[in-house]
């Protein structure tokens, strides 16, 4: 259950909704916050989805990818390493 909150930004917000949508979380807005829904949410919550299959989750290799892309001259160092370390 995702209570973001909005103020002083809204990025809380922009995230836990997307999230919502995706299946992975519940949300409930912060002026909605109550002893009450809370209770409702906790007597009516199921297992969720597993998160891996809605989001990817290899950023690190997605940001390597695309660094190497935008510099072409990277494979050009890389053989010349491979070059100089061999000897």
């Amino acid at each position: 259950l995702l209570v973001p909150r909005t103020k002083p930004r809204t990025e809380q917000l922009i995230r836990a909704r997307r999230l919502a949508e995706l299946g992975l979380a519940d949300l409930l807005p912060d002026r909605a916050v109550s002893p009450e829904a809370l209770t409702l949410w906790l007597g009516t919550k199921s297992i969720g989805v597993d998160p891996r299959s809605r989001i990817d989750f290899g950023g690190l290799d997605c940001i390597v990818r695309h660094a190497r892309a935008m510099m072409p001259q990277h494979k050009i160092i890389e053989e010349e390493v491979l070059l100089v370390s061999n000897g």
